[in-house]
Order: structure tokens, then sequence, then C-alpha cells
């Protein structure tokens, strides 16, 4: 079974990485973002490199985590909290992985953070597998992360 997978942030940085790296390799993707332009602009460049992708753009971040199987979480600490508000009631038992700013040897200031936007992700999410990754970690271990 195909595996369908929402990036939610998809129209930032690290949101598009993540949907470069996931295009060609067999799962259904489905981009959100505030701003669906760019999201909209991302599924043509996607669709261009692998036309047989399936990419659909989504407007609403509840709905693409309703239909995922796994949600990524590429956005701000702020919009990370809209954002788990949301999906809340419909990620129960679902993976969420979510993609921290700071790099891999963060000092101790950021590890800190990174705790506690993990617990607010845990306290917001409770009946969810949070998975935290840098965009290199995922890059890396992409396929671990999603099996």
């Amino acid at each position: 079974m195909t595996k369908t997978i929402a990036i939610l942030g998809a129209g930032n940085t690290a949101g598009a990485a993540i949907a470069h790296e996931l295009a060609g390799a067999g799962y259904i993707l489905l981009l959100m973002d505030k701003q669906s332009e760019r999201c909209a602009s991302l599924r043509l460049s996607l669709l261009n490199d692998n036309p047989l992708s399936m990419i659909e753009v989504a407007t609403c971040a509840r709905e693409s985590a309703w239909e995922a199987d796994i949600v990524v979480l590429a956005l701000s600490e702020q919009e990370q909290a809209e954002s788990a508000q949301a999906i809340c009631e419909v990620v129960t038992g679902k993976r969420v992985i979510w993609i921290r700013d700071c790099p891999d040897e963060a000092p101790g200031e950021q590890l800190i953070a990174v705790h506690h936007q993990i617990e607010l992700l845990e306290t917001m999410l409770p009946h969810t597998r949070i998975i935290n990754a840098s965009l290199a970690d995922f890059r890396y271990h992409a396929a671990t992360l999603l099996a």
C-alpha cells in the first residue's frame, strides 16, 4: 500500500527540500502551507522532475493530516502549535515527524528549546508517535523514518 505523507509547511525551505526528497520515491504527497501559491509552484516543479508522482496541494492542515499516514511538520514553533491544535483529533495513532530548525550539535540553550518543543507537541498530540529530526537527519534516514 502506498503511504500518503502530508508536509505541513511545504512552502518553506525545509518543507520544499523534504518534498523534493520524497517526490520520486513512490509516496503520495499532500503539500500544505498557509501560502498555497508556494505549494502550487512547488508541485509544478516536482511534477516536472517526477511526472508520475502523485502530488496534491492541500489548503487545510486538518484535512491533510486526516488523509495522511504520516505528517511532517516543517514549521516554525508558532505555526507548529497552531497546526498541532488543528490536527490533534485526526492524528491519533499516526506518526508525526517534527523537523527542527536548529543544527544537530546545538548549544545547550537550543537543546533546551528543542526539548521544550517536543514536550509541547507530546502534550498537544498525546496519542501520536512524535519523531524529532533535523533536515539532515531526515535526508539521511528518510527510509527508516517513513517505514
